[in-house]
């Protein structure tokens, strides 16, 4: 395997890890939440969305 199949699985593997953490959070993405609701929430939310990828991103 080559680096650059390294780098992509990785990836692929950083991504679909994201997606879950983030569907686990309705206030980043469910526009039907009221606004004031989601703008509260949303920064304590990306801080664990990166905990949870074990800070692979930064927010």
């Amino acid at each position: 395997m080559s680096n650059n199949d390294s780098y992509s699985i990785n990836k692929q593997a950083i991504d679909e890890d994201l997606i879950n953490a983030v569907q686990k959070r309705p206030a980043l993405y469910d526009y039907r939440m009221p606004l004031k609701e989601r703008s509260r929430q949303k920064n304590d939310l990306w801080k664990k969305v990166s905990k949870d990828l074990n800070g692979k991103i930064f927010i």
